[in-house]
């Protein structure tokens, strides 16, 4: 094989990979994130990106269980395109997954009102409760 040969092979083959990357990129899409994203599975678990932190929100949910804690409140902030929505809905799959912890979601127009944050942790719980339901309900 001649090096054009080769040049001309490498360059299809980066050209079948660009357009499969086009055609099959779970993450090209809106970069806003609607609170019924976070439920569904439009993320793929990609381990790398923020590992390190639902590492740490999983092994504080582990001492909770073993009566280290009583407690684990997480509040996910960073700027956009950060992973923040690919790591919540990690850390929901996960609780889905085991069963073992509830998953609450609040998105920034819930708790913009720190007066009324009682009342919006009780909706989002409520809310939260209803998601889950109806999931279960509908894989009967």
């Amino acid at each position: 094989m001649s090096v054009t040969d080769l040049a001309n092979c490498q360059t299809s083959e980066l050209s079948d990979l660009d357009k499969l990357i086009a055609n099959q990129n779970p993450f090209d899409r809106s970069p806003v994130v609607r609170t019924h994203d976070v439920w569904e599975q439009k993320f793929p678990d990609v381990p790398s990106i923020n590992g390190h932190i639902s590492d740490a929100i999983f092994q504080g949910i582990d001492q909770i269980r073993e009566g280290q804690r009583s407690v684990l409140g997480v509040t996910i902030t960073a700027e956009k395109g950060l992973g923040k929505s690919h790591l919540i809905s990690r850390l929901r799959r996960r609780f889905k997954e085991d069963g073992t912890a509830f998953f609450v979601y609040m998105s920034e127009t819930d708790y913009s009102d720190l007066d009324r944050i009682n009342s919006q942790s009780i909706r989002c719980s409520s809310n939260s409760l209803d998601t889950l339901a109806r999931s279960q309900h509908f894989r009967s």
